[in-house]
């Protein structure tokens, strides 16, 4: 009896990757109105060098200088909206496994220290209490404002794996977790990180945030050990977690593997982008997974930065990778790329920006369409599902006529 070769799903997110400012920004985030990322970095460049790209759909979805219009392009295209509010890449990435976080309440550190500081001491802790509401915890972790997204989103527990567990961090990050209603609680630390490297990098912004400067720390590379707590977050009903309980192997590559709880999946935190395209080529042809998410994460990097010729720069890194995956895909594959908000480096702010985001959807040997704008990136969670065959996530609609 013949095989039905089991079907592939490949989802990259270009992270950081948008297609011009959502209509609600007037009102969710006015800083944001006019941005478009996709489009300003192409103009800064004086033209993208993304052929591929191009071919598979993206100069359909928003034009700008150098992206060609595909006649007919390779993958099906369109545009999705958000669907959560702000723009964060964590809650970017849990929207597109299919789940739509809950509405967070923004607090500041300040605002948080006194019930997280009693929390603490009542479970024996000894805690040190900074400027600005800064708590050190057993004289290796320090719990302070996030400085990298919008004000009062985001709670961050810097760790001195040097010095205390990453085990024992947890502990405290779930504390923290337990006691605010801010987007994310994120602890993280580097293997020789210590107490003093984090103090040095403490810093206070006009805008009341008392916090250390990630970046500043070095710690952003392979090493880094980190975990996100989400507010409202059910990784089990996420496409990866329903994929892995039906014995689909699943592959989570780059920023995907810090940011999306899934116990069985093999992880590869990669960051720069030639390994994290390699890491897709190889699974790909060695035939490891059913479903393998990829984030390539220097995009973002580039936008925060404020620079858009390293940006079109990591673009055509990927572009190259993409082009050679496109020859290792048979008919039951499908290539979703996508991105979970914009990062528009022509900005001042170098935050992110909530855009739009492009989706291209190439399936070989099936016809390509335009598709309506989605009202949230749930939907794509929704269509990898569907496309595996397994049970549907907590939120989205699969794309129509991607399944069939």
């Amino acid at each position: 009896m013949t095989r039905i070769p089991r079907p592939r799903v490949i989802l990259l997110v270009l992270d950081g990757l948008g297609v011009g400012a959502m209509d609600d920004v007037a009102l969710d985030r006015p800083q944001d109105i006019g941005a478009n990322t996709l489009k300003h970095v192409a103009e800064a460049v004086g033209g993208l060098d993304t052929p591929t790209l191009a071919r598979l759909g993206l100069g359909c979805v928003e034009h700008a200088p150098g992206l060609s219009l595909a006649e007919p392009p390779l993958a099906s295209y369109g545009r999705a909206n958000l669907g959560y509010h702000g723009a964060d890449s964590y809650l970017g990435h849990q929207a597109l496994l299919g789940t739509l976080p809950l509405a967070s309440e923004p607090a500041l550190m300040v605002d948080a220290a006194d019930r997280i500081d009693l929390a603490l001491r009542q479970r024996g802790h000894d805690v040190a209490r900074l400027e600005g509401g800064v708590l050190v915890v057993d004289q290796a972790v320090v719990i302070a404002d996030n400085l990298e997204a919008d004000t009062g989103q985001n709670i961050n527990l810097t760790v001195a794996l040097a010095q205390l567990s990453f085990e024992r961090a947890l502990a405290i990050g779930a504390v923290v977790r337990d006691l605010v209603s801010v987007a994310r609680v994120i602890v993280f630390g580097g293997p020789e990180l210590t107490l003093d490297a984090i103090l040095a990098q403490l810093e206070r912004r006009p805008n009341g945030q008392v916090g250390i400067n990630s970046p500043a720390l070095g710690v952003y590379d392979e090493r880094l050990v980190i975990r996100h707590m989400g507010y409202g977050v059910d990784p089990a009903r996420q496409v990866a977690s329903i994929a892995a309980r039906a014995g689909k192997r699943v592959s989570l590559i780059g920023k995907m593997a810090d940011l999306i709880a899934c116990e069985p999946a093999t992880r590869n935190p990669a960051v720069s982008t030639p390994a994290v395209m390699r890491a897709i080529l190889d699974g790909t042809r060695d035939d490891t997974f059913d479903f393998l998410a990829a984030t390539v994460q220097e995009t973002d990097l580039a936008g925060h930065e404020g620079d858009p010729a390293r940006y079109a720069a990591v673009l055509r890194q990927a572009d190259e990778g993409i082009a050679a995956l496109l020859p290792l895909l048979a008919p039951r594959d499908t290539l979703i790329i996508t991105a979970d908000h914009g990062n528009d480096p022509t900005r001042a702010t170098g935050k992110h920006t909530r855009e739009q985001v492009p989706i291209l959807i190439y399936r070989p040997g099936h016809p390509a369409q335009p598709f309506a704008d989605r009202s949230s990136l749930a939907d794509i969670g929704a269509t990898v599902a569907a496309l595996l065959g397994v049970t549907a996530t907590q939120d989205g609609l699969s794309i129509m006529n991607i399944e069939s």
